[in-house]
C-alpha cells in the first residue's frame, strides 16, 4: 500500500465522509447538511480506488474503517483521514477492504497503537505504522473466489432483510386497518376507564440480582432483574416517565418498574396487548408528556386520552393476528442474524487461510 496525499487543486466539491455501516458517502448524506470548511483547498482527494482510513472508533468500528472509492466520480475528504492505493498487482479492492476490517488485521495494528490510543475518540496511530502492517494475501484468483463468495452471501443477507422490512410493513399496514376499522359494536372510551395507572418505585443497583424473578423496567428498557415485585400482573404496559417519556413496553410476566415509569394493569373489559398496540400505534404519548429537561407524563391527560374499543373477542383476534405477524418478523430477523454470524465465521477462516475455496469454484461460477 502506498500512501497518496493529492491536494484538491480542481475545486472538487463533492465532499465525502467514512460510516462504520456504508462505507464511504457523500457528507451531506450521512449528516443532513454539510460539515465541511468552506474552503476545500487542502482537502484530498479521493479517485476511484483509493482507499480512506478513518481511526474514529466507535462500537461498530473499534479500530476504526478502512473503505475505498467504488465510483468513477472523484471527491474529497478531511486532511484528517488517511488516504492510500494498494498495488493492483498483488491485490483486488474488495479484498484489501475485507482484510483491513478484519480482525487479524486489528490484531496486527494493536502494536503501533500509542499510548493514549483512543483519546478524543480517534486511534493514535501513525500513518507509516498503519501502512507498514503485514498481511498474508493469497493469488489474485484465490481473493477473486472470496470476493465473490462473500458478495453472494451479502446478498443473500440483503434479500433477508427485505422480508424483514417487508414484513415490518405489511404489520403496520394491517395494525393501522385492524385498529380504525370501527363499527356499530365498538365503544369509545378512555384510557382511565379501563386500565388502573400504577407508580414505578426507585430500585437501587445493589439491589439487583441475577437470578431475581422479576424483570425490572426503567425508563426505555429492561435493566435487569429484581427480588422483589411491586406490580405482580402478568401482561402488563409499561410507559415510560423519564428521559424516554412516551415510550412503551410490554410484559407478559410479572414486573417491577422502578421510578422512570409507570404500569398500567388494565380491567376486563379490554385485552392488556390491545392497549399496548393502541398506546403504540395510535394514541402519540408525546402529546401528553410535559417538561423538557425531565420530561414526564401527565397521567390525567392520559387517564382522559380516548380509546375506541371493539368487543372483547375482537381485541383478541386483533391481538392473535398482531402476535402471529410479529412471530413472522421475529423469525425473520433471527435469519438475518445468523446469515451475518456465518459470514462473519467464513470470511474469518477464508481471510486467515484455515479454508481455502477449491478451483472447482470457479467451474461452477462459469456455469452460473
Amino acid at each position: 500500500m502506498g500512501r497518496v496525499s493529492e491536494r484538491n487543486r480542481e475545486h472538487i466539491d463533492r465532499v465525502l465522509t467514512v460510516s462504520a455501516l456504508h462505507g464511504l458517502v457523500k457528507q451531506e448524506s450521512f449528516f443532513t447538511k454539510r460539515v465541511a470548511a468552506k474552503n476545500l483547498s487542502s482537502y484530498l482527494v479521493v479517485r476511484q480506488g483509493t482507499f480512506v482510513y478513518n481511526k474514529s472508533y466507535s462500537a461498530a468500528a473499534p479500530f476504526g474503517v478502512a473503505t475505498y472509492n467504488k465510483t468513477v466520480e472523484p471527491g474529497v475528504i478531511s486532511p484528517l483521514y488517511f488516504t492510500f492505493r494498494p498495488n493492483p498487482e498483488l491485490v483486488l479492492d474488495e479484498y484489501l477492504e475485507y482484510v483491513l476490517n478484519s480482525n487479524t488485521f486489528h490484531q496486527q495494528m494493536a502494536r503501533y497503537i500509542k499510548e493514549g490510543g483512543r483519546a478524543h475518540g480517534g486511534i493514535n496511530v501513525s500513518v507509516d505504522d498503519y501502512l507498514s502492517v503485514q498481511v498474508l494475501l493469497p493469488t489474485l484468483q484465490e481473493q477473486r473466489r472470496v470476493v465473490d463468495l462473500t458478495s453472494a452471501v451479502d446478498s443473500y443477507i440483503a434479500a433477508l432483510q427485505q422480508q424483514a422490512d417487508a414484513a415490518r410493513s405489511a404489520r403496520s399496514a394491517v395494525l393501522s386497518e385492524l385498529l380504525s376499522a370501527g363499527g356499530a359494536d365498538w365503544t369509545e372510551t378512555t384510557i382511565g376507564d379501563v386500565a388502573e395507572l400504577l407508580p414505578g418505585k426507585y430500585v437501587a443497583k445493589s439491589e439487583y440480582v441475577e437470578d431475581g424473578p422479576f424483570f425490572i423496567y426503567g425508563s426505555n428498557s429492561i435493566m435487569g432483574k429484581y427480588s422483589k415485585s411491586l406490580i405482580d400482573v402478568p401482561h402488563t404496559v409499561m410507559a415510560a416517565i423519564g428521559a424516554y417519556a412516551g415510550a412503551v413496553r410490554f410484559s407478559t410476566e410479572p414486573s417491577w418498574v422502578n421510578n422512570n415509569a409507570f404500569g398500567l394493569v388494565t380491567n376486563s373489559r379490554i385485552e392488556p396487548k390491545f392497549l399496548f398496540l393502541w398506546l403504540e400505534n395510535v394514541l402519540d404519548l408525546k402529546s401528553v408528556v410535559v417538561g423538557t429537561g425531565q420530561p414526564y407524563v401527565q397521567r390525567p391527560s392520559l387517564k382522559a386520552s380516548k380509546i375506541a374499543l371493539p368487543p372483547i373477542n375482537e381485541q383478541r383476534r386483533i391481538v392473535e393476528i398482531v402476535s402471529s405477524m410479529d412471530d413472522v418478523i421475529q423469525s425473520a430477523d433471527k435469519a438475518v442474524t445468523d446469515a451475518k454470524s456465518l459470514r462473519s465465521g467464513l470470511l474469518s477462516d477464508l481471510l486467515s487461510g484455515a479454508h481455502e475455496i477449491p478451483e472447482s469454484y470457479d467451474r461452477l461460477l462459469g456455469a452460473a
